[in-house]
């Protein structure tokens, strides 16, 4: 249920802005860590542009760059004093 529930908000916050089918393409994605990586990570930005273009009717070819962020985590609960 956990998994599913974060697959479906990686799914919402994933926003793709394309033009068509040939051109540029920009990519925003967001996403929420779970498993080995929940203690480090707090949340995951990421961006992707790309360039497509059809050299004919069943074939294209472009380039895709992207870069993904993983913001740390900043509150551990070991170090909470009472």
């Amino acid at each position: 249920m956990k998994n599913l529930l974060a697959a479906s908000l990686m799914a919402l916050f994933s926003l793709t802005f394309l033009h068509a089918q040939e051109g540029f393409k920009i990519e925003i994605q967001g996403g929420l860590p779970f498993n080995d990586f929940n203690t480090d990570v707090s949340l995951a930005l990421g961006l992707d542009v790309g360039y497509m273009r059809a050299i004919n009717e069943t074939f294209d070819l472009g380039a895709t760059v992207g870069y993904i962020h993983g913001i740390p985590e900043t509150f551990h609960s070991e170090v909470v004093l009472t």
